[in-house]
């Protein structure tokens, strides 16, 4: 006759259950390895608790740690004002999917953010992510009246993302909308590249000339006192940048280990050739004279932890020196400058935010309460 297990056991045991889904989740910990024969071992000596198949903690106990973890998230997010964050990107499918992420807005706590929604779009545009937004966070809040809550809305800088700010401050009226900062930079260095196409053909043909060429490599290290050649790369900020200000730092000693590697590629006759140009050490100079620090100051906006004051100082301090650059290049990329952030729909309000949060006079009509809320400002999008 079987013995029915006590109601004391059974929540013993679902709490074991529920605390191990909720630990192999966070710590990243696939659930198939509790098959792994070693490791199912080791739980069992050790915590002396019999180890369930990966369908059980799938099945019954995965959903009751999410449930649990988004409550515990709108515990913290109650009586705060609130920050959201939207990314879309394209999975290796070839699917939309669209994040949301949200945070407290407050001038005492650094930002920390919260992905509460991750969803599958059949195609993005203003509508479907302004729909997926104001959806996501009907159902994440419920019956809470939050919409004067939400203060600060952070995308990219796709003209469909601009649209929904517009589209989403109808619901949300406190609400501003500011495209990522460190990505507008982005677009200012890309700029660079548009204008100096020779040195566009060194960066690109410099790296293909290592690629699976191990003899290039060994004659790179006899010569070269540095490391390997940087490889940009078009999602990582301020690479390619980063790859012009390498040669302009190595340029005679990269010079004379390309006049001793044979023409036996395209791409060594194509380095050779640039280099052999006329106007390559003159282009190089200005990169390195008045470009160093662009890559550096994309790097400081996508640190975490920082505040308004900080974030807008770096862009600022990027934009006085594109300012003073008195020649034609210069002017093009101060052009561009002024054309990437004028298109930042709250850039400039939380310009007049700011300088009120320092202590100086600005005529403003907001909430000193909510004004004060920026101080501590979530960086770029990150999901």
């Amino acid at each position: 006759m079987l013995i029915p297990e006590t109601t004391s056991a059974m929540a013993s045991r679902n709490e074991f259950l529920t605390d191990m889904c909720y630990v192999l989740v966070a710590t990243n910990i696939p659930f198939n390895k509790l098959q792994s024969t070693p490791f199912k071992n080791f739980l069992q000596k050790y915590v002396n608790q019999n180890i369930p198949d990966e369908s059980t903690l799938r099945k019954n106990y995965l959903k009751i740690c999410f449930e649990s973890t988004l409550t515990k998230i709108r515990e913290k997010l109650t009586n705060n004002f609130i920050y959201i964050m939207v990314d879309e990107t394209t999975d290796s499918r070839g699917l939309y999917i669209c994040s949301l992420i949200v945070g407290i807005l407050h001038p005492e706590i650094m930002p920390t953010s919260f992905l509460i929604s991750c969803k599958e779009l059949k195609k993005t545009n203003y509508e479907t992510v302004s729909r997926f937004v104001n959806d996501s966070l009907m159902e994440f809040f419920g019956d809470t009246l939050f919409q004067d809550k939400i203060l600060l809305f952070i995308s990219d800088a796709a003209p469909y993302m601009i649209k929904t700010g517009g589209a989403l401050k109808i619901f949300y009226s406190n609400m501003i909308h500011i495209t990522c900062v460190a990505h507008g930079l982005n677009r200012v260095a890309e700029k660079v590249r548009d204008i100096f196409p020779s040195i566009n053909k060194l960066v690109n043909n410099g790296k293909k000339m290592f690629l699976k060429a191990p003899h290039r490599i060994t004659a790179y290290k006899n010569v070269m006192d540095c490391r390997l050649l940087l490889e940009p790369v078009i999602t990582r900020w301020g690479t390619w940048l980063e790859a012009a200000l390498f040669y302009s730092e190595n340029f005679s000693k990269f010079k004379e280990l390309v006049s001793n590697i044979e023409d036996d590629a395209q791409s060594v006759q194509k380095v050779k050739s640039i280099l052999s140009t006329t106007s390559i050490i003159s282009d190089l100079t200005f990169i390195r004279s008045h470009l160093s620090e662009l890559p550096n100051s994309i790097t400081k906006l996508e640190k975490q932890n920082s505040t308004l004051n900080y974030q807008i100082n770096v862009v600022e301090t990027v934009r006085d020196g594109l300012k003073t650059i008195e020649n034609e290049k210069g002017q093009i990329l101060y052009e561009k400058f002024k054309s990437v952030f004028n298109k930042n729909p709250g850039y400039n309000i939380l310009k007049l935010y700011n300088n009120s949060i320092n202590g100086n006079y600005v005529d403003l009509k907001e909430d000193p309460a909510i004004i004060s809320c920026y101080k501590q400002h979530p960086n770029t999008p990150n999901t």
